[in-house]
């Protein structure tokens, strides 16, 4: 995702990915298969309309078979940029697919 690649990214995730999102959003809740995820980042993306989009990697936490990444997003708007910092848990099963559960948290 580093190099903007989004389809190398998506292509780690599982068939059957559950991906949580809180908040109150129309995003919400629980989003089951890796189309839905696909189609969930693609709207968020798409919200940022033409504006730049910036993915940082802050830290990587590794035990067993679960990979945690903390992040940090920031989506330009005409409104001014939202950030994001989150924390994206991945259960690694059967190789490097994976099933991330996403907690997230707004920046002013």
């Amino acid at each position: 995702m580093r190099r903007g690649d989004w389809d190398a990214g998506t292509a780690f995730f599982a068939d059957d990915i559950v991906i949580r999102i809180p908040g109150r959003s129309e995003f919400a809740g629980e989003h089951r298969g890796r189309q839905a995820a696909v189609d969930y980042i693609a709207a968020a993306v798409a919200r940022a309309r033409g504006h730049e989009v910036e993915l940082e990697l802050v830290d990587t936490l590794v035990s067993g078979d679960r990979v945690a990444l903390v992040v940090r997003e920031r989506f330009g708007r005409e409104e001014g940029a939202l950030g994001i910092s989150r924390v994206n848990v991945y259960r690694v099963r059967g190789g490097p697919r994976c099933r991330p559960r996403r907690r997230a948290s707004p920046r002013p």
